[in-house]
């Protein structure tokens, strides 16, 4: 399948905002003492790291 440059573009700038959120969770995860919400972050984070390693596939 063969995307449009529109949709590239969209792409691009989704891609660009996840990569933001994975900084925000990074930067909370080092912030945060309750290791219950430290966990949620850390699974958080790895389910929009691989969300994002499947769109640059």
């Amino acid at each position: 399948m063969i995307l449009k440059a529109i949709d590239l573009s969209l792409m691009s700038e989704h891609l660009m905002t996840h990569k933001g959120v994975l900084k925000k969770l990074a930067y909370y995860y080092c912030s945060v003492k309750n290791p219950l919400l430290k966990q949620t972050i850390y699974e958080q984070f790895l389910i929009m790291r691989n969300h994002v390693q499947v769109m640059l596939k």
